[in-house]
């Protein structure tokens, strides 16, 4: 919401854009990995997960319509900034779960 307000509302595409695209790549995947890696047996947690990867195909390709239509290269820097910014967040999210559980063994 503070980049929204005070940076650019072009940033929540950016946002848009990491979660549509990480959903598709990643997400039941991702659901199954975490699930099975710190033993949980049902799916409590994870049903954005599980229910977002093969949907999120169509999403992805009407935010590429709707991105293909921003021509302004600042609004294009703006986008583009935050999604790098949200990439390390969510990135940031795996390696938290991944460092929890590490150091459980250790």
């Amino acid at each position: 919401y503070y980049a929204i307000e005070h940076v650019s509302p072009y940033t929540l595409m950016g946002s848009v854009y990491v979660l549509e695209g990480i959903s598709v790549i990643l997400a039941s995947s991702a659901a199954a990995s975490i699930r099975s890696s710190l033993n949980i047996t049902n799916n409590d947690g994870f049903s954005y997960l599980i229910s977002h990867g093969a949907l999120d195909i169509e999403h992805v390709k009407f935010f590429e319509k709707t991105i293909n239509q921003i021509t302004g290269e600042e609004s294009q820097d703006c986008i583009v900034a935050s999604a790098k910014v949200f990439y390390k967040l969510y990135g940031d999210i795996f390696r938290d779960i991944y460092n929890r559980h590490v150091e459980k063994f250790i």
